[in-house]
């Protein structure tokens, strides 16, 4: 009766251990993993806007670079989410670029 007490207390214990080790340790991992994966769909949702303005773009340059930017980034998804990150951030750029070029346009007119 006291053995089975006692490996009940120990299993107990293990239990609590391996409770706090997940909560200390894996429960933040998989809220971060969670939230980067979310990311990376709303910055698919993104493309998908991007290639329907693409036929709008009057400059062939910058559709092309667009174009090649994203192609970049839907090829970079099989690789792994943080190249897919990294393929976001030139995407933003070269937004920035389109629109203070947009913006300058629109000053001088």
């Amino acid at each position: 009766m006291k053995i089975q007490l006692i490996i009940g207390i120990i299993f107990i214990c293990i239990v609590f251990i391996f409770f706090i080790v997940y909560q200390l340790l894996f429960k933040e991992y998989s809220l971060v993993r969670g939230t980067f994966e979310t990311l990376v769909k709303v910055i698919e949702t993104r493309d998908l806007i991007l290639m329907r303005l693409l036929p709008e773009i009057k400059n062939k340059k910058i559709k092309d670079d667009m174009t090649a930017l994203i192609g970049e980034r839907i090829e970079a998804k099989q690789l792994g989410n943080d190249k897919v990150i990294k393929m976001d951030v030139k995407i933003n750029k070269k937004l920035d670029k389109i629109e203070t070029k947009i913006n300058k346009k629109k000053k001088t007119i």
